[in-house]
């Protein structure tokens, strides 16, 4: 008599367009339907919610590939008068935007969940190996591990001028060869603007040297 109890209030939670048994959360804390782990009917081929999946050509996405509701080529309902996403547009007062007048999750006087412990954004700090980081640096032919590396062994100092930065988020910036690729070494931010205003060009940098021993 219990197990049928059951099995009609089953029934009844699958039926009733309140209480849709795909709509209700699964044993990972999900909805049903769009829980990866549980196999949901809302999850396609590419292991994406099928609504918004590119490949799937789902229904939230417009003739240009993006959201319909963010596409400004559509008129996406997302974007306010000024022209950018509602939930963040200061003069809207959107509803991401905190009492400081910035992004929620990256305003460091309201701890937002976006920044480190070490007050840098999580994604961005080389201490952290924030991903962002990481991409920036394979671009010049670095890893954090070299960055890291290349710190210690400089004792956290210009390769040039032997000061600490004096610039940006207070990092030696990343130094490569540009015609070759070849990692380097640290450089303060203006040492590092300088080579490259310079072109990395030893003629020029000894033109300059003359040119700074004669007017001295």
């Amino acid at each position: 008599m219990l197990g049928r109890a059951i099995t009609l209030s089953r029934s009844t939670c699958e039926s009733s367009p309140d209480h849709n048994y795909d709509t209700m959360p699964c044993p990972h804390n999900r909805q049903r339907s769009q829980c990866r782990d549980c196999g949901g009917v809302g999850i396609c081929p590419h292991n994406r919610v099928r609504s918004t999946c590119k490949d799937c050509g789902g229904t939230s996405r417009c003739v240009h590939g993006k959201m319909k509701i963010y596409c400004r080529e559509c008129g996406g309902s997302g974007f306010c008068a000024h022209g950018r996403r509602k939930n963040i547009c200061k003069d809207c007062g959107g509803k991401l935007i905190c009492p400081h007048g910035r992004q929620r999750s990256a305003c460091k006087d309201c701890q937002g969940s976006g920044i480190c412990h070490h007050g840098d954004r999580r994604n961005q700090c080389i201490d952290c190996g924030g991903s962002c980081v990481s991409k920036r640096l394979a671009k010049l032919g670095w890893t954090l591990e070299d960055y890291r590396s290349a710190e210690k062994n400089q004792n956290g100092l210009c390769a040039i001028c032997g000061r600490k930065a004096r610039m940006g988020k207070g990092r030696l910036a990343a130094d490569h060869d540009h015609l070759t690729g070849k990692r380097r070494q640290l450089l303060c931010s203006p040492c590092n603007v300088a080579l490259g205003l310079f072109e990395d060009s030893q003629e020029s940098l000894k033109s300059a040297l003359r040119y700074l021993d004669f007017h001295s």
